[in-house]
């Protein structure tokens, strides 16, 4: 007799065999931090995890990030040999040439459970390690014991592309957007295997910051030519000139308020759409390239508009 009814237990029958990661909650522990690292530095501890003696989540990735000389490398190799003194082994991707043995016994590091791996490019650094986390994955399929392991990435943001590299060898100058959007696979294709084989995942990357008196991170500037139309907050357009403090416009981010208006002698560039449209702005202005799901704050996601070239999708529009 056909059964005519599907209970919660068919169902999570049917999806055990689909995934082999998934389970009723009440029994997982797959996203659950089961240990603690000690990042070298108590206070960090407690804002990380809410315990001074906490740290970094074992199956998380967590970024280090600022300006340039504000000790992201630093604190990087405290959290490698509190992790080593924990059982861990660990791999340390460089792509700045920033670490070297010498520099890891100073801070008390057993470098012989150390795997450097010297990295240039998104691509060397994606199918590294993708191949390693599927590699320990199937041995923990098959019930095998995998070492406990940290994974360092210093730093995300010197890692260069394959194009990059290429052009500088041709001399090309066209600008490559192809960088981000590496990245973004990246961290779409390791943070579940990363999760699943509880490898806590630290990674550093440049800030840049203003002088202003109290200090603010931004992303590079640049500016358009009077006459420019920009969205208001209230949707009407107003020509940029006219444009003052308090006055609220429309951003990627949602409607902001003008803060501080400036005026500049700059050189210009006249750029073309697709629909007939011009745009005259400065060489240094930002067009958005990044998608519906990319970050704005992200200066990964941005290019200048003296480095557009032909064809580049810019804010939905093609140039």
């Amino acid at each position: 007799m056909a059964k005519n009814k599907f209970t919660f237990d068919d169902l999570n029958s049917e999806l055990a065999g689909l995934n082999p990661l998934g389970s009723v909650m009440d029994k997982s522990d797959f996203s659950e931090v089961t240990e603690w690292i000690h990042t070298g530095n108590f206070h960090l501890n407690a804002c990380l995890s809410g315990s001074l003696f906490g740290g970094w989540p074992n199956n998380r990735s967590c970024s280090i990030a600022g300006p340039s000389g504000t000790g992201k490398t630093f604190l990087t190799l405290n959290s490698v040999r509190e992790a080593i003194n924990m059982g861990y082994y660990v791999i340390y991707y460089d792509s700045e040439a920033a670490v070297d043995k010498d520099q890891m016994l100073k801070f008390g590091i057993d470098t012989t459970k150390v795997n450097y791996q010297p990295v240039n490019t998104v691509q060397e650094f994606r199918t590294s390690i993708t191949s390693i986390t599927q590699k320990m994955q199937e041995v923990k399929r098959k019930g095998g014991e995998i070492p406990k392991l940290m994974i360092i990435l210093d730093s995300a943001g010197n890692l260069a592309t394959a194009k990059e590299i290429e052009d500088a060898a041709t001399g090309s100058e066209k600008a490559d957007m192809t960088r981000s959007k590496i990245l973004k696979s990246i961290f779409r294709i390791i943070m579940t295997p990363l999760a699943d084989l509880k490898i806590p995942f630290l990674f550093t990357n440049h800030t840049y910051q203003t002088q202003d008196f109290i200090s603010r991170q931004v992303a590079g500037g640049g500016c358009l030519v009077p006459g420019s139309k920009v969205k208001m907050g209230d949707g009407t357009l107003k020509n940029i000139e006219d444009i003052v403090e308090g006055d609220y416009v429309l951003t990627l981010m949602g409607t902001k308020e003008i803060e501080n208006t400036w005026t500049f002698d700059k050189k210009t560039y006249k750029i073309e759409f697709e629909n007939g449209s011009v745009i005259e702005c400065s060489e240094d202005h930002r067009f958005f390239i990044g998608d519906a799901n990319d970050d704005p704050l992200d200066n990964k996601n941005w290019v200048l508009a003296k480095n557009l070239i032909k064809n580049t999708e810019v804010s939905r529009y093609i140039l």
